[in-house]
């Protein structure tokens, strides 16, 4: 691999400090703050300012002068986010989370109103449940879709027109103003848990996965039997599966989102 140390290209190094320079709190700046932040003389900075916008990686406003983020840099961003496949980019955090955990570890998607299950990382405490790849579940009774609900949280009522849900075991939950409920508390914690909702004998914990807007689009998961499954061992595995959710999240090109909207807690302090 060439290193980045060994043959620096100077023009480029400076280009790319520029672009550094704009952050979410700072969205706009001036060719002065950025000769100051970058470091750069301004006849450079100028240059170099004159020629992102030509590309519109960079754009002026005509009143204030100030220089902000061009669409040039969106639209090579989503070449990038296009290209991704999640389930590609899940793996490797899908597979440390079965091997740190030692359960079986899940990723499923929103498909129809149900949690279909998209990969799937066997642990080496494998308990055999009803899970291949492709199979879809009821939301309402499962940790995997109570946190695709989390995200859809407006369109609930479309997806339970009744307010009865189909009970899967006795423990699932069966009204409408139950779920919402569950859902808002699976929101505030960042996490969700389901202890034989769906299946007799099995729990499953599972946080979220967001892409680079913010939005859901995808739940991370641990299973077990429920006699494995202490309340202590639970809050651990919550750490970890949170923590595969963020990485996954991060890879996706996931910024901050995670912790505003999901939990007091996220991301690698959770670890």
């Amino acid at each position: 691999m060439v290193s980045e140390q060994r043959y620096p290209i100077r023009v480029i190094d400076r280009t790319v400090a520029l672009l550094r320079c704009f952050t979410p709190e700072e969205p706009e700046l001036t060719l002065a703050d950025l000769a100051s932040r970058a470091d750069i003389s301004r006849p450079t900075v100028f240059r170099l300012l004159s020629c992102l916008v030509h590309y519109r990686f960079l754009q002026q406003d005509a009143e204030t002068r100030r220089y902000r983020l061009g669409l040039g840099l969106f639209e090579l961003g989503q070449l990038v986010f296009e290209g991704l496949n999640l389930v590609e980019v899940a793996r490797p955090s899908l597979e440390q989370l079965a091997k740190v955990t030692g359960e079986t570890a899940y990723l499923a998607v929103m498909d129809d109103g149900m949690a279909m299950y998209v990969a799937k990382v066997e642990g080496s405490f494998a308990m055999r449940l009803d899970t291949s790849i492709g199979a879809r579940h009821p939301c309402h009774c499962s940790a995997l879709g109570k946190i695709l609900l989390a995200g859809h949280l407006d369109g609930i009522e479309a997806l339970y027109p009744t307010a009865s849900l189909h009970m899967r075991t006795k423990r699932t939950i069966s009204n409408l103003e139950a779920l919402k409920s569950e859902i808002e508390k699976v929101r505030h914690d960042g996490w969700a848990l389901d202890v034989e909702e769906y299946e007799d004998g099995a729990c499953c914990i599972a946080a979220p996965v967001l892409d680079h807007t913010g939005d859901v689009v995808a739940a991370v998961s641990v299973s077990g039997p429920v006699s494995r499954f202490s309340d202590a061992l639970t809050v651990e595995l919550a750490a970890e599966v949170r923590a595969a959710g963020w990485q996954i999240s991060a890879a996706l090109g996931s910024r901050g989102s995670y912790q505003m909207r999901w939990g007091r807690q996220a991301g690698p302090s959770d670890t």
